[in-house]
């Protein structure tokens, strides 16, 4: 008699499972396997791209000292896939001549990496790579035949920033 009451309520059972399979006859399943029932995104809030660009302050250079004097800024960045940042160093005198305050006197020096566009991805944590075909640096080769003085130049770092093609 216990044999034949599990097996009714098995039965029963079983019967009840097939009515919640066929409840919603009038949904279509989707057949691509690329698509899925669940979608996970990210949402990129106006603020999240974010810069910094520190620039080398005032470099002084010893009277008679010929060493190269790195003048690389360091980029740390977080930007949109696709976005990039440009520093470009340039300067204001393109005689390669520092000055001195009124401007009578002159010193020459030899820069290297004025002009050269670098570019930085989308995640940098990075100065100019040190090589010397890439980097910006100033460098007096010789301080003969001109009066001892304070002299200057003024070198511009420029910043583009490129947003990611739509």
């Amino acid at each position: 008699m216990k044999k034949l009451i599990a097996l009714v309520l098995s039965a029963v059972m079983i019967a009840s499972l097939g009515l919640i399979a066929f409840a919603a006859n009038n949904i279509t399943q989707e057949s691509d396997p690329k698509k899925s029932d669940v979608i996970v995104r990210t949402v990129i809030p106006p603020s999240s791209e974010s810069y910094t660009v520190q620039i080398p302050a005032d470099v002084e250079i010893p009277w008679g000292d010929s060493d190269v004097r790195d003048m690389n800024p360091k980029v740390t960045c977080q930007l949109r896939l696709g976005a990039k940042l440009t520093v470009t160093v340039t300067d204001s005198d393109s005689t390669n001549t520092l000055k001195n305050a009124d401007r009578t006197a002159g010193l020459k020096y030899t820069p290297t990496g004025l002009g050269v566009a670098y570019q930085f991805k989308e995640i940098s944590n990075d100065a100019i790579p040190n090589d010397t075909a890439n980097t910006v640096s100033v460098c007096v080769p010789s301080f003969a035949g001109v009066p001892i003085a304070v002299y200057q130049t003024d070198l511009t770092y420029t910043v583009d920033y490129t947003a990611p093609a739509p």
